[in-house]
């Protein structure tokens, strides 16, 4: 059953077995140093985001502050995160873009990769079907 399977995803694609395999290969590749580079920005940036708020100008501190500077850190902390995520976007943005050549422009590769990011998936955009295991 396994190869039969096999087989008609090869006629799918109009491919032979060893480019198949090589081509789902490349889609892994790609996917996973994706992941890694977006683990990356996120570790360095919740690295900065420590560094800061150790520092000794924030450092026990926090307790002596009036509230709504504590409430404008947290306001920080939060927005800082939205920035990362929006980094992260528009890596993935560019490399369906300029890595892959999938979409015909940026902006189309850039929606592409928000509503997947936020897992909405509207469907009105797809990837080409040689890489939707990347997307």
């Amino acid at each position: 059953m396994g190869r039969l399977n096999f087989t008609i995803i090869c006629y799918q694609y109009n491919m032979a077995d060893s480019e198949l395999i090589s081509h789902f290969g490349a889609n892994l590749g790609y996917a996973s140093i994706l992941v890694l580079i977006t683990a990356t920005i996120h570790f360095f940036g919740l690295a900065a985001f420590s560094f800061i708020m150790n520092a000794p100008l924030w450092r026990h501190t926090h307790l002596h502050r009036p509230f709504w500077q504590r409430y404008l850190v947290i306001l920080a902390v939060v927005l800082g995160l939205f920035g990362l995520h929006t980094v992260e976007i528009w890596t993935y943005a560019a490399f369906y873009r300029y890595g892959l050549n999938a979409f015909a422009d940026f902006e189309q590769s850039l929606y592409f990769s928000t509503i997947s990011f936020v897992s909405l998936g509207n469907g009105d955009v797809l990837m080409p079907r040689a890489w939707r295991l990347v997307g």
